[in-house]
C-alpha cells in the first residue's frame, strides 16, 4: 500500500497504537486522537515521534478506518497548551495574539493513502491564559491539503502570504461528544494548492483575521497542532522534519494573564 521509502521512514519510530496514546519529544508530543470513533471497532491507528537536531522533530501516524460519513479521528502532533491537557509543552504558549512577534512553521511532510481526509493545522483561541476548554472562543484551522472532505460554509476568499485560501466560518460550533456542551466560532483556511514542504507564516493568518475584525488581538493562542482529520480510508503521514519558531514580545507591566 505504501512506498518503500515511506515505510522506511516509519520504521524509525517506535509506534504506539492504543487510543489516546501519547509520545513526547522535546516541546512536542503526538497523540493517537480518536475523538469521534463512536462504537467503531474495525479500525487501526498508530503514531510515533523522535527528536532531531536544533529543536526539530520527526513524527508520523498511520490509519485504517472503515467507510464513514463523519470525521472520526485527528492523529496529530501538538505544541503548546491543548485545552484538555493539564499543562503546556513550552513556556511560550499560551500567548496573547498581540504579544506574538513572529510565528512560523518549517516542515517537510510526506503523505500517501486513499479515502477522505485533510491535512491541517488546528489551533484554539481562548479568552485567558489558563486555556481551559470553557475558555475557548475560536477554533482556527489551516488546511494544507484536502482529500475529498467537504468544506464548512463559505465565508470569503483570502490571500495570505501570497497564497490563495477559501475561508469558511461557523458560529456556535462545537463537539457533540462534550458534556456539558461547549461552543465556539470555527474559522478555516483551505489552501487551493497543496503545501507539504517549506515555511508557513502562522502569524500572517491571525493578522489577516484580526485586520478583518474576525478575531480580537487580546485573545490567546493556546496551541498549534498538525494532523489529519480522517473520515475513512487508509493513510500514512511522516513529517521528515518539523519545527515551530515562536518569538513573543516582552510585556513590561504586571499582567497575571500574560505570557512571556
Amino acid at each position: 500500500m505504501f512506498s518503500d521509502s515511506l515505510q522506511a521512514l516509519w520504521k524509525t519510530f517506535t509506534p504506539a497504537s492504543a487510543d489516546w496514546a501519547q509520545q513526547t519529544a522535546g516541546e512536542y508530543y503526538v497523540e493517537n486522537n480518536v475523538w469521534n470513533k463512536g462504537d467503531a471497532k474495525d479500525y487501526r491507528q498508530s503514531m510515533g515521534i523522535r527528536k532531531l537536531t536544533d529543536g526539530a522533530i520527526s513524527a508520523g501516524w498511520t490509519w485504517e478506518w472503515p467507510t464513514s460519513w463523519s470525521i472520526v479521528a485527528f492523529p496529530d502532533v501538538i505544541f503548546g497548551k491543548n485545552p484538555w491537557a493539564p499543562a503546556s509543552t513550552c513556556p511560550k504558549l499560551p500567548a496573547r495574539l498581540s504579544d506574538i512577534d513572529s510565528l512560523h512553521v518549517d516542515l517537510d511532510l510526506l503523505h500517501e493513502g486513499e479515502g477522505h481526509r485533510n491535512t491541517s493545522f488546528q489551533m484554539w483561541l481562548t479568552n485567558d491564559s489558563a486555556a481551559l476548554p470553557q475558555h475557548i472562543t475560536h477554533e482556527i484551522m489551516i488546511w494544507i491539503r484536502n482529500d475529498d472532505l467537504p468544506l464548512a460554509p463559505f465565508h470569503a476568499q483570502m490571500e495570505v502570504s501570497g497564497s490563495k485560501y477559501i475561508v469558511s466560518r461557523m458560529q456556535n460550533h462545537g463537539d457533540p461528544n462534550l458534556k456539558p456542551r461547549l461552543s465556539w466560532t470555527y474559522l478555516s483556511f483551505a489552501r487551493t494548492e497543496p503545501f507539504a514542504k517549506g515555511r508557513l507564516d502562522i502569524k500572517a493568518f491571525y493578522d489577516t483575521l484580526a485586520n478583518r475584525g474576525l478575531v480580537d488581538r487580546n485573545l490567546y493562542l493556546a496551541n498549534i497542532s498538525l494532523g489529519n482529520e480522517v473520515r475513512d480510508g487508509v493513510g500514512m503521514v511522516v513529517l521528515k522534519s518539523y519545527r515551530i519558531s515562536l518569538k513573543n514580545r516582552t510585556r513590561f507591566h504586571t499582567d497575571t494573564n500574560s505570557s512571556i
